[in-house]
Parts: C-alpha cells; sequence; structure tokens
C-alpha cells in the first residue's frame, strides 16, 4: 500500500512539474549556430571562391620594403610646391599684364557679354561645363550704371591668360574682377544672366582687398515700422535681410561677426531656454563669433526668421553692440590690428527727445573702447528729413544734438560713412560698399593670397583662389585671380597610400588661419564636399600633447622635422554613420615640411618601421583585359543586366583615383577609346617591358593576380547567379573587379565603401552587412565579405596586413530562406529569429516582409525593433554604447558595439519576464549572432512598455556609456562655436571617420540594353510560394499569386512586362473560347466513343499551350513523390490537365528536372491532318 502511494506520488509530482513547465513554456530549444556558420561559409566559399581566392594569394611572390618616411614627404612636398609655384608665377603674369593696362595707352579689347556667349563652345571636364578657350567674357554688376560697361583690359592681358593655360594645361579659372564691378573670365563661358554677379563682394575679392581681420556687429531694426513696403511687395524688413545677408557672404573664417535685431528690445541669436542641445547657440549673445560657415549658417537661419513688428529702441541696440565688441578684447591677440565696427541698418525714425540719449550712449561706450569703434550707417527707405540723424551717427557728431564733444586723449574718433538702400535693385552694390570703407591701399601686400576654401557654382569640387591686388597711382583698381580646385592641388596627399598605418595631410601655419586643416583621412575628401566646408585646427585631429609642443610648434618655425610618439587611429567600423569606429593607438612617426610660397605644411605619418607590401608580377592575363567603359571599348559578347548594359565574357576591371601616377589628370579629364586601349596594351603586354604611362608600380601586377576570379565566376554552375547580383574583389592598390561586368562611377574606390571597411576590421571572418535597398533591382540585397591578407614583418612581430576583399550582393529573402531550412523552429508560430551584426543592427528578421513581400528594413537596428531584448542587453552590457566625434555635422555620433572576442552566450528562454524569453548566439567565424525569442506568451504589453526611443537626428540623452535605451543618434558635442574650438584630449570621444561619399550609379542608354537577353533569367514561373519567388533576385511575386520577371522599364517609362502579361492573357482567352467550342463540339457528338473524344481534344489543343511532356492517362499519372494517383472515375475524361507554365533553358538550382517528351513533327502533322479532315466532316 505504501509503495503504491508512493508510486502515486511520484506520479502526481511529475504532473505537476510537467503542467508547471507547460504553463511557463520552458523551451528546449536550441539553435545549432555552427549549422548557420556552415551554410554562410559554404555561400563564401562555393558562390564566391574566398578560400580559393585566399589559398592561391598565399603562393604568390610579394615585395616587402620599408618605408622611409624622409623621402616620402620629400616628395609629397616637392609635389605641392612646383604645382603652386607654376600657378603663383602664372597669377603674377597676369597682375602685370593687368597693371600694364593702366599705364599704356593701348586699345582696350573688345569682350563680349557671358549671357551672350552662345557659339564656339566645347565641354571640357576640367571645368564641368562648356567653355571657349580662344576667348574671354565679362559679367557686370546689376549696379553699374555705364553706358557701355566694358572691360578696361587690353588685348595683351588676353593674350597673357591664353599664354599661361598652354603652360599649365592643367589650369582652371583666371579673372580680373575690377572695383567697378566688372569681371573679366578667361575662358569664355555661357551665363543665363548679364547681371547676376558682382565680384566685389565674393570672399576671395574681399580677402585680398581688405586683408586685416575685422569685428563686425550688424545692427538691423525690426519694429513695426519695418513692414513698410517700398519695392514692389518687399517690406524694408525684407530689405534690410537681404542687406545683412549680403554682408555676411563677404565675411571669411578670420573676421568675427555678430547680429543684433531690435525693436523695444535688443535680440540675438541664441538656443532655447533649457535646451541642451542649443545651449551653443548662446555664446551669441555674449560675443562675436567667428565667421566659419557654420556660424554664418545659424546667423542666416536667425536673419531669415525676423518679422517687423514693436516699437523703436536704439539705445539698447547700441548697448549691445558696444558689449559684443568689448566682450572680444580678450579674445584677439591682434586687436590693435583689426577694425571694430558697427554696422547700422534701420529707417531712420527717431523720435527728437531720443537723439540725445543715442547719441551719449555711443560716447561713452566708444570711450571705453578707446574710441577705436567705427559705426556704418545705412538707411532703409527713401531719403527725407530724418535720415540727417543716420548720418550724424556715422560721423558721432555728439555736439549737434547737445552731448560734449569724444575724449580725444585716449584716441581719435574715425568718422564712419552713412549710405541708404533706395530699393532692393541696388542692393549689393550698397553694401558691398562698407568694405571699401577698410580698404587700406599702403597695407596691401605683395603676399599671394590664398582665398578660404568654396564651393563654386561649377560644382566641380572645394576650390581656392590664389589672388593678387592690382594698384594704380596708389589706389586699389581690382584683383586678379587663378581658381585651383582642392582635389587638383592636393591629388598627391588625397590619394597617397603607402600601407594601412599611413596616412598624410596638411594645414595653414602663420596666418589668420593657424592651424586650419585642408586635408586629413578623418574628414572628407575635397572632391566628396558638396556643401560649404567645416574648418577644423589641426591639433583637434591630431590630439596627442605631442603633436600639440612638438609638430605643430615647431611647424611654424621650422622648415622641416620629425618626431615618434604613441598616436591613436580611428578607422571605420563598415558604415561609419551607423557602425561607428574602430581605435587603436599606433607607435607612429611624424614627418612635416613646409611649401615654400605658400602658408601650408605637409604631414606625413606612419607606423615605427612601417612596411610596404606589394605583388610580384607572377602571371600573365589569360582572358585579356576587360576595362568597365564597356561604352567605349565593346566586350565580345553583351547583355541585359536590370536595364544596364552588361558582359558575363569577363569581369570589368575598375581603377580608384590611387592607382594612378597622376590621379587629379584621371579625375578631371575624359577617358577616351583611345586611352582605354592605352590601358589594355599595357596590361596585357606580357614582356614587362611595355609602356606604363598611367599606373602606379604593382597595379599591373595586382590585376594579373585577380583575374583568378574569373575562373571561379565564369565557370560557375551552384546557381547562385540567381540569388546574386554582383561579386567582385577590391584591393588595398585601388583594383577593382566585378562581375557581371557594367561601367562604374569614377569616383568609385573600394577601399573606401562599408563592406570593404567591414572586412578590414574583422580581417579574421566572414561579415554581412545590414540590408539596403539596391537601386537596380528594387528589392533589399545583403553583402557578405571577406578580406585577403598576408603576412608582414614588422616590429619584431609578424601581423596580417589586408590586400583585397572579396564581397557579393545577395538578396535578402534568399538568407531568411536559408535560415528557416537550416532551422525549422524558426518558421514556428511560438518564434521569431534574427540575425544582428556587431553594431547591433538586424541582417534579417522574421517580421522584415509584410503580405505583400514589400519592406523597409534598411539599417533598421535592434533598439527599433526589438526594444524589451535591446534594453536587456544594454543592461547587462553585452551591447555597449560607444561615441565619437563628427566633424562635419560638429557633433557626436552614438552607436553601439558587441564585443566578439570574450562573447558569452546569452539564453533567457526560461526567463519570468515574458517580454525578455530569448537566446542569443555568436556565429562562429562571422561577425553575426542568431537571435530567437520565445513570443508564446508575449503581449502587447512588450512593446507598450519596452521602448526605445528613435529619434536619430537628437538624442533624448547624452550620457554615453550608459544603461538608457535608445536607438543610433546624435547629441551635441563640446564644442565652442563662437571661437570655433572643440574641448578634446586624446582621451575624449575619438574622431568620427568621414562617411562613404554619395555616388550616383552609371545609367547606360536604353537603347543599348534593351534588345538584349537578359544575363541571369531564373526561373521565377517555377517557384510557387512569394517566399521562395522573392529570394530569386530577379523575380517578383504578383497579387495574381504567380512568380514573374521583375518589371523591366522601357525608356519612355512603359511597363514591359505589362505588355507581355497582355499578350499572355489574350492568348489564354483564345485558348480558352476554343477549348469552349470543342466542348460544344463533344456535346453534340454524343454518338462519338470515349476513344474518339480522346483523340479529338488532342487533335483540338493549340500548339502554343501543346503539353510539354507526354499525355497519359490520368490513372497512370504519378505526384511529385512518385506516388501513383487514384484511379479515376468512370465519368472522368482520360487526360490530365495541361501545364500551361512556360518552361524556360536553365532551371533553378532547387527546382527538380522534368523530362518531357516531344511530339515528334511528322506525328503533329499527322494530327493536324486529322482534325482537318473531322472539321470538314
Amino acid at each position: 500500500m505504501d509503495t503504491r502511494l508512493s508510486s502515486m506520488s511520484i506520479f502526481t509530482v511529475t504532473i505537476v512539474v510537467m503542467v508547471t513547465i507547460l504553463s511557463r513554456h520552458v523551451t528546449a530549444i536550441h539553435l545549432d549556430v555552427t549549422r548557420l556558420s556552415k551554410e554562410i561559409n559554404t555561400l563564401a566559399d562555393s558562390g564566391l571562391g574566398v578560400r580559393v581566392m585566399q589559398d592561391y594569394f598565399n603562393t604568390l611572390a610579394f615585395d616587402e620594403t620599408t618605408i622611409e618616411g624622409k623621402k616620402v614627404i620629400e616628395s609629397l612636398q616637392g609635389s605641392l610646391e612646383v604645382k603652386l609655384r607654376l600657378r603663383v608665377s602664372a597669377l603674377k603674369r597676369l597682375q602685370e599684364s593687368v597693371e600694364e593696362s593702366f599705364n599704356q595707352e593701348e586699345k582696350q579689347a573688345e569682350f563680349e557679354y557671358c549671357c551672350d556667349v552662345t557659339s564656339g563652345l566645347e565641354y571640357d571636364s576640367k571645368f564641368g561645363k562648356e567653355i571657349d578657350k580662344s576667348r574671354a567674357c565679362v559679367r557686370v554688376a546689376k549696379d553699374n550704371h555705364e553706358d557701355n560697361p566694358r572691360s578696361i583690359l587690353s588685348e595683351n592681358v588676353i593674350n597673357t591668360m591664353k599664354d599661361n593655360y598652354k603652360r599649365i594645361p592643367s589650369l582652371k579659372w583666371q579673372s580680373f574682377g575690377d572695383e567697378r564691378g566688372i569681371f573679366t573670365i578667361y575662358p569664355a563661358m555661357q551665363r543665363p544672366s548679364c547681371s547676376d554677379f558682382d565680384n566685389r563682394i565674393r570672399p576671395w575679392y574681399v580677402e585680398t582687398a581688405t586683408p586685416e581681420p575685422k569685428n563686425l556687429v550688424i545692427v538691423l531694426q525690426k519694429s513695426a515700422s519695418m513692414s513698410k513696403r517700398i519695392d514692389g511687395d518687399k517690406t524694408l524688413m525684407k530689405v534690410a535681410i537681404e542687406a545683412t545677408i549680403t554682408v555676411l557672404d563677404t565675411m571669411n573664417p578670420s573676421d568675427r561677426i555678430g547680429v543684433i535685431a531690435f525693436s523695444d528690445e535688443a535680440e540675438t541669436l541664441r538656443g532655447s531656454v533649457g535646451d541642451k542641445e542649443e545651449d551653443y547657440l548662446n555664446c551669441f549673445s555674449q560675443q562675436l563669433a567667428k565667421a566659419t560657415p557654420a556660424n554664418i549658417r545659424d546667423l542666416k537661419q536667425f536673419i531669415h526668421s525676423l518679422t517687423g513688428r514693436g516699437g523703436t529702441s536704439y539705445v539698447k541696440a547700441l548697448k549691445k553692440a558696444f558689449n559684443l565688441l568689448g566682450a572680444c578684447s580678450n579674445l584677439d591677440d591682434d586687436m590693435t590690428e583689426r577694425e571694430q565696427v558697427i554696422l547700422f541698418l534701420a529707417d531712420g525714425k527717431v523720435k527728437q527727445e531720443d537723439k540725445m540719449k543715442i547719441m551719449e550712449t555711443v560716447r561713452m561706450n566708444n570711450e571705453d573702447m578707446e574710441n577705436k569703434v567705427v559705426i556704418l550707417t545705412v538707411g532703409v527707405g527713401e531719403e527725407d528729413e530724418e535720415s540727417s540723424f543716420l548720418e550724424d551717427l556715422a560721423k558721432q557728431n555728439f555736439e549737434r544734438y547737445g552731448v560734449e564733444e569724444a575724449n580725444t586723449t585716449i584716441g581719435h574718433i574715425k568718422p564712419g560713412d552713412y549710405t541708404r538702400v533706395a530699393d532692393s535693385e541696388h542692393l549689393r552694390y550698397t553694401m558691398a560698399r562698407y568694405y571699401n570703407f577698410f580698404s587700406h591701399t599702403e597695407k596691401l601686400g605683395k603676399e599671394t593670397v590664398f582665398s578660404v576654401p568654396y564651393q563654386p557654382a561649377t560644382g566641380i569640387g572645394l576650390m581656392t583662389t590664389v589672388a593678387l591686388p592690382v594698384k594704380y597711382n596708389g589706389e586699389l583698381k581690382g584683383v586678379v585671380g587663378i581658381d585651383i580646385t582642392l582635389h587638383d592641388l592636393l591629388a598627391d596627399i588625397t590619394y597617397f597610400k603607402e600601407s594601412d598605418t599611413s596616412y598624410a595631410f596638411i594645414y595653414e601655419v602663420n596666418t589668420k588661419a593657424e592651424g586650419r586643416t585642408l586635408l586629413h583621412p578623418l574628414l572628407p575628401a575635397p572632391v566628396n564636399v558638396k556643401d560649404d566646408p567645416v574648418f577644423v585646427h589641426v591639433t583637434a585631429l591630431e590630439r596627442e600633447s605631442e603633436f600639440r609642443e612638438i609638430v605643430f610648434l615647431n611647424s611654424s618655425r621650422q622648415k622641416s622635422g620629425n618626431a615618434t610618439f604613441a598616436s591613436k587611429r580611428s578607422m571605420p567600423r563598415g558604415n561609419s554613420i551607423k557602425e561607428g569606429v574602430f581605435v587603436t593607438s599606433v607607435e607612429s612617426s611624424y614627418y612635416w615640411e613646409k611649401v615654400e610660397g605658400s602658408p601650408y605644411v605637409v604631414c606625413f605619418v606612419q607606423a615605427k618601421n612601417g612596411k610596404q607590401l606589394s605583388l610580384k608580377q607572377n602571371t600573365v592575363l589569360e582572358k585579356g583585359f576587360q576595362y568597365h567603359r564597356t561604352d567605349l571599348v565593346k566586350p565580345p559578347t553583351s547583355c541585359n543586366h536590370f536595364n544596364r548594359y552588361a558582359s558575363t565574357a569577363q569581369s570589368a576591371v575598375k581603377f580608384a583615383p590611387n592607382a594612378f601616377k597622376d590621379p587629379a589628370n584621371y579625375l578631371e579629364s575624359e577617358e577616351d577609346a583611345d586611352i582605354v586601349l592605352e590601358y589594355a596594351d599595357y596590361m596585357n603586354e606580357e614582356t614587362g617591358n611595355g609602356a606604363n604611362k598611367h599606373f602606379k608600380e604593382g597595379i599591373k601586377a595586382t590585376v594579373t593576380a585577380t583575374a583568378k576570379v574569373d575562373e571561379l565566376w565564369l565557370n560557375d554552375d551552384t546557381g547562385y547567379e540567381d540569388f546574386t547580383l554582383f561579386r567582385y574583389i577590391g584591393t588595398a592598390n585601388g583594383v577593382f573587379r566585378e562581375f557581371p561586368c557594367v561601367r562604374m562611377n569614377k569616383l568609385y574606390d573600394p577601399t573606401s565603401r562599408p563592406w570593404y571597411a567591414r572586412s578590414k576590421i574583422n580581417m579574421d571572418v566572414l561579415t554581412l552587412s545590414a540590408p539596403y535597398r539596391a537601386a537596380s533591382v528594387q528589392t533589399e540585397v545583403i553583402t557578405i565579405s571577406k578580406a585577403i591578407t598576408h603576412s608582414v614583418h614588422m616590429n619584431l612581430k609578424t601581423t596580417d596586413e589586408v590586400i583585397a576583399v572579396m564581397g557579393m550582393d545577395f538578396t535578402l529573402k534568399y538568407f531568411y530562406n536559408l535560415l528557416t531550412r537550416v532551422y525549422e523552429e524558426c518558421g514556428e508560430d511560438s518564434y521569431v529569429c534574427f540575425v544582428m551584426d556587431i553594431s547591433g543592427y538586424l541582417v534579417v528578421h522574421k517580421d522584415f516582409y509584410d503580405s505583400k513581400g514589400n519592406s523597409n528594413v534598411e539599417e533598421l537596428h535592434i533598439t527599433e525593433r526589438e526594444p524589451s531584448i535591446a534594453k536587456d542587453l544594454i543592461s547587462e552590457r553585452i551591447l555597449r554604447k560607444r561615441t565619437c566625434l563628427n566633424f562635419q555635422k560638429i557633433k557626436d555620433q552614438n552607436y553601439y558595439v558587441t564585443d566578439t572576442q570574450n562573447w558569452k552566450n546569452v539564453n533567457k528562454l526560461n526567463n519570468d519576464e515574458p517580454c525578455k524569453r530569448y537566446q542569443l548566439t555568436h556565429v562562429p567565424d562571422t561577425n553575426v549572432f542568431l537571435g530567437v525569442i520565445d513570443i508564446s506568451q508575449r503581449s502587447t504589453i512588450c512593446k507598450a512598455e519596452f521602448i526605445c526611443p528613435c529619434f536619430p537626428e537628437k538624442c533624448l540623452t547624452t550620457e554615453g556609456g550608459g544603461n538608457e535605451c535608445q536607438c543610433p543618434c546624435w547629441s551635441q558635442t563640446d564644442y565652442d562655436h563662437c571661437n570655433d574650438t572643440f574641448s578634446l584630449e586624446s582621451d575624449d570621444a575619438p574622431s568620427c571617420t568621414p562617411p562613404s561619399p554619395s555616388l550616383s550609379p552609371v545609367t547606360d542608354e536604353p537603347d543599348s540594353y534593351e534588345s538584349l537577353h537578359v544575363c541571369f533569367q531564373a526561373n521565377c514561373g517555377s517557384q510557387l510560394s512569394e517566399s521562395d519567388c522573392y529570394a530569386l533576385i530577379s523575380c517578383t511575386w504578383t497579387d495574381a499569386g504567380k512568380c514573374v520577371a521583375t518589371v523591366i522599364v522601357d525608356s519612355s517609362g512603359q511597363n514591359m512586362t505589362t505588355v507581355v502579361i497582355i499578350v499572355i492573357v489574350i492568348v489564354v482567352i483564345l485558348v480558352v473560347m476554343t477549348l469552349i467550342v470543342v466542348v460544344i463540339v463533344i456535346a453534340l457528338k454524343r454518338t462519338r466513343s470515349n476513344s474518339a473524344i480522346q483523340f479529338y481534344v488532342s487533335r483540338h489543343t493549340p500548339d502554343v499551350v501543346r503539353p510539354q511532356y507526354q499525355t497519359k492517362p490520368a490513372h497512370e499519372m504519378t505526384d511529385i513523390c512518385g506516388t501513383p494517383s487514384a484511379p479515376p472515375k468512370p465519368e472522368s475524361i482520360y487526360t490530365e490537365a495541361v501545364d500551361l507554365t512556360p518552361q524556360l533553358p536553365r532551371q533553378n538550382t532547387y527546382q527538380r528536372q522534368i523530362e518531357t517528351t516531344q511530339i515528334p513533327e511528322q506525328q503533329q502533322q499527322q494530327q493536324q491532318q486529322q482534325q482537318q479532315e473531322t472539321t470538314i466532316n
């Protein structure tokens, strides 16, 4: 009995335990990540050929040489010095020629207006537009009132310009802008307007004409009286705003600027109270700000927001203006040399009783400034009797208003100037006059002025103008200038790549812009800057104290030098905007040299005892050389690859700018067929003695070595092309191969792309990207990539250096299908499976696709999709926050990282909290994690309670490294906008790397590919499910539940697939009608036997839908597994339904092959003859 009770007790306890387990849904699921790792490795090895290429490169011979820093810096400095010397010499010849035009009684040349230049123009890629090198043209400011405004230059000036261009073919625009607003430019170009340009307010002109920096406060009235309309629909307020903007456009970063808007009160730009994101703006209310592009942009936004309302208080406005000037007295070491100026814009309507108080305010405050402040007044609106007060204010005529004259013992009053703007037509000229007040001819030096880099209207990249003043009889007559694009000037430094551990940069010394950086790897390359540039002090980029104390300070005093110390390097972890940076410390040797005749210093940095690795010429090209410019030299075969002219004969070769001896010439010159043939002749030449006009050493050997991929990709019988968009390999020295062969963007550099950077940082593993939308196929793809490495001996140890990266783009849906095929549990309703990369971005997630197969999953972070899981990962410090400083945005970039080396798997599937039941495991040999979430007991409360704020442009919290959960976002950095300084030390947030340049895809002319066959056409019709359909790169699922080829749009925008579908529908209708007729005929001829009926039907089946396999009686049919079908019912027709699916010649890898038996042509003819006889009967 006791035994029986004991057994019952044990049974009861067991049942209770089982019920408890089931109620809590404790899951025994365990996903073996080695299976996914194996699949990913198979994809990389079979589809891409990673293992074969690594083994192949291991057999190749390399040269390993020590980098000699001194020789490198001498070469870089010498190249830049030659470029500058040539252009400065050309500038001085132009200056002398212009001055001779004033000194001699020569016949003036006749110049055509640029707006009238319509003939003789030819496109020139160096200028980015159509030009005429045989002549110059003029542009005249709108306010020039001369009857026949023409350039005063002689024909000899134009001859000098032409001669300069012949001597230096890479020269850009040459010009002379005179003080009347007449601008002569060579070569001639066409402009839409004759009066849309005024050289006198261009920064390069103002910087040359007024070389000394100035402190300027612009005070503009915004009271209700400014709402009066004077110029059509424009109000006085609008005119004042335009006038202020005009002045701001003349400023350069060496100036200091402030803006005050006044009515009853004086208002300055400032942030919202208590808003940390906008606290930085408050400095504008306390002092003048450096006139950097960022500060000018903020001030313009403030000015555009102003409206006319309220009363008028000149006193409060002037007090505020003097306060801002006074606050800079301890900021400017050169204050004695700076002009202190108030530019006062108002309508001049002042009460008589207020005038004395206004003058007292000016006298008292200027006395505190030692009478150094100059007041320039601008009356807005029509002249009247009250305008005289603004003139007296400019002259500081105190006595007229009963105010004691100024105390001149501390300094003499410098009277200002008064002018009036009656309409907006002459606004630019009137406002440009203010700089004449500061143009001191005696201070105009003979030193060449290098203007602040700016964006030209032609859009050919950042540009600087080297300029010199032109004087005659002691007066300024104008400014001559020669434009230089920075990517031309600095190309040798921009594209310098000796090794992964070396780089070069350039900055200014001994100027008003001391320390301004023109070029650095942590800043975008000049050719990639599309907006106004952000100028960064070099010590914010090179933060080590040794750099500041040894390199920077000595470079302003010494011609050259070197130093060695440990420095930190920032490298992108992939997409630098999303994935942040990897920081490492390197024992570095710095070498620097000044560039004679300029303010520039070139600096070269290398790892101590750094090595350079280069391939030896190992083999020759067996299949020849195919350049990507298929529009210039056609490949042997061609096809249509998603509306691109393409070829599958071999991979296409593209060279990055750093592969060329002269990167600037490559970027600025148009390639033609002759040049491409020169490339091919050199690459195909087998003796090694062929002429090499274009490429750096080692490029030919790299082209030859990478040709190995054609053996893998051209002979691929794995079927991966059904899921793949492109396969490619890029090398460290700038060689890029892509298959299929298509034309690429000229600026494309594989080493700057996220897939390359991601594999470079994770060189030992396969890397997967987050999905992104491929424009050519309008579907999401994932990139798999892997680094090819070689061992380098350096500093008594061996390190692996990345010499190439291989990559492949395949569909997101294919990867999800692979995931669910490997793990059946991922397809169950109780679980959500996902794959996450080491930055927290989801590579794939069960919920990515809606019922239509559409998606919105690009760069989706786990904090957004699975906030409850993300919160737990952050609290457990598995997902860790990091920040880096983005100099372009002047903000901190917040991102996430995980540590795979010290990883411990997470298994919380048995968690008591239903919102946190998950498992996360690192997939070996990859950069991703496999996650599974138990959602069997999840409710909507999980997403309601666990929310991670997702406001990318503005973090809600800014505590770096905290446990709060929010999506990757931007936060305010510690930056003093007014003084243009970062409060940085070496251990602060590292510098972000610049983002990969956004490159527009090359589009081919439709007539080049429309008539071509598709390069790879998957068997779309054989896919029976939406999931399988979308896995194929060239297929799409229709509303009718069919898998069809992806829509192709022709040049007129018409849907070609729709046309095809319409044709098919018409054919099907005709077939159905024929079948109906057949059925009617059958019904009318009941007397015929069943065998006759069967014969009749087979004869009347149209050829277009004739079965592609032999017809059998239904009882002889088998299903897909080979199982015989059930016997037919007596009334059944003894034929199987006709298969209407078109059979494409190439089958899907996973599609079973169906053997078909075609009806012999003789049998078909016999049946057709019998059918005709029956119809007659």
